[in-house]
């Protein structure tokens, strides 16, 4: 995934043009059915870009698209990480399904049905219960966020960057998906050109690059993930105190090598490097 890609698609959205954002999540899930991503982070990408088509133009065709997803995701989950989870992902599902078949869409309704015999019936339960104990009104206040986010409103990026992160810190999502999910959301702000989502794109990286060494990628992966954190933290430092004192404070936890290849197209990280070893 390119920056310019998300570009070219947030011009789209501008437009209420949200048949990008539901290919972006079909593509996803491709991804991860090819093996090319690992399934975990296909399925956080894919919600993500599903829930921005859906919020965008919430027709029956974009809540059930997001419905599929959902249910996929809800079954991985339940083996994967907690029935807890694969409930509360199912039972999202059941609540877009029902939004779409309130439209008066047929599939949708037939899709329902199916659902609801193959998630479990505590994520019915809990469906059924949002109707009535105000959680409803809470996702639409989510959807109208995810509305603004996906038209390019840095904000709104923000708050839903802000709201996926306290997520993780509450260890309400698995470690794994949590990062796949943050990380996409940073992307997407990265390419509206706002300076503070930016930097956090830059942390980003520097946090996956941290993750995947730790977990499964090899250190020439953490390496050049952190490289390219480091060098648009760099680019950015030049013209912001904040994002100067940020950059002072990762380098003193970034492997030397990814420092190094930052420094090949970005020499001016160098005097960071020497202001960090001083204090």
């Amino acid at each position: 995934m390119n920056v310019e890609l998300f570009q070219s698609l947030m011009q789209r959205a501008g437009n209420a043009d949200a048949a990008g954002f539901v290919d972006l999540a079909i593509a996803a899930v491709q991804s991860g059915n090819s093996g090319e991503m690992p399934w975990a982070h296909s399925l956080a990408h894919a919600m993500f870009w599903a829930r921005l088509g859906a919020a965008t133009r919430p027709d029956a065709a974009n809540l059930t698209s997001l419905a599929q997803v959902l249910i996929a995701y809800a079954n991985d989950a339940r083996q994967r990480i907690s029935s807890a989870q694969g409930d509360h992902l199912g039972a999202q599902a059941i609540f877009r399904l029902e939004q779409a078949a309130q439209l008066g869409d047929e599939d949708a309704a037939s899709l329902l049905s199916v659902a609801a015999e193959s998630l479990s019936p505590a994520a019915s339960s809990l469906a059924a219960q949002w109707q009535t104990n105000g959680r409803a009104d809470d996702i639409a206040v989510e959807d109208a966020c995810l509305k603004s986010a996906a038209a390019g409103d840095p904000q709104a990026i923000a708050d839903v960057f802000d709201t996926a992160l306290n997520t993780a810190y509450q260890n309400i999502a698995q470690e794994e998906d949590a990062m796949a999910l943050l990380h996409v959301i940073s992307v997407f702000g990265c390419a509206t050109g706002n300076p503070q989502l930016t930097l956090r794109y830059a942390g980003m990286l520097i946090s996956l690059a941290a993750h995947r060494g730790c977990v499964e990628r090899s250190e020439q992966d953490r390496c050049h993930l952190a490289a390219e954190g480091l060098r648009i933290l760099a680019e950015l430092a030049c013209g912001d105190a904040g994002a100067g004192k940020y950059l002072q404070g990762v380098l003193a936890f970034v492997p030397l090598q990814a420092v190094s290849l930052a420094a090949v197209d970005r020499p001016e990280l160098l005097a960071f490097v020497a202001v960090a070893g001083s204090c």
